[in-house]
């Protein structure tokens, strides 16, 4: 092949330094797959990341060999977000930019699968601390809050936190006394479940 001109050879030198130079962007993972169905004796692990997110939802569905085939949710600083078997839907915050998934599998041959996602929450709703205060109850809280400083007195009290929840959302309740909890759900209409 034979170049005619000077501008078709700068045109040639100019798309091949365009092709060198543009980066390669590495796309970081945010969804896990066992596949489906799961292979047995696995041993599968990967890290699922947003880069400059610091609030993750991390949603957890599928289906394992209850008892035997788990898959472990670790935040950025190594404490364990979660471990779950059976069927399997779940849906939760963890602070960060990045979990590490780990599945593993019995010897059995299965049918199911689990799929991990995340997506950055958005700052709006990002986690915040909200601080009991006995005298303003009931207490408003909004997707992801948490709860500190509230006290409970096992003979007279009672704390009432107000939230806008759907179908299939999950509440975690944690604390430590040495008296049984009780949870009451009332829905808007007053009825209690």
């Amino acid at each position: 092949m034979q170049i005619k001109s000077l501008q078709a050879i700068a045109w040639v030198i100019a798309l091949s330094l365009t092709l060198v130079l543009l980066p390669v962007m590495a796309q970081a993972a945010t969804t896990f797959s066992t596949g489906s169905p799961y292979p047995a004796k696995a041993d599968m692990s990967e890290t699922l990341s947003i880069p400059d997110a610091s609030t993750l939802v991390v949603t957890v569905s599928g289906k394992t060999e209850r008892g035997d085939d788990f898959i472990t949710i670790t935040d950025s600083n190594g404490n364990q977000a979660g471990r779950f078997s059976g069927n399997i839907n779940q849906k939760f915050v963890v602070e960060g930019s990045s979990i590490d998934v780990r599945f593993t599998s019995d010897y059995n041959y299965n049918t199911g699968s689990v799929t991990v996602t995340i997506a950055s929450l958005p700052e709006s709703a990002q986690r915040r601390s909200v601080k009991c205060n006995e005298i303003t109850e009931p207490l408003s809280l909004n997707y992801g809050d948490h709860v500190t400083n509230c006290s409970i007195d096992p003979e007279i009290d009672l704390d009432l936190f107000s939230f806008v929840a759907s179908a299939g959302d999950s509440i975690r309740i944690s604390g430590s006394a040495p008296f049984r909890h009780r949870l009451e759900i009332w829905d808007p209409a007053g009825q209690c479940h």
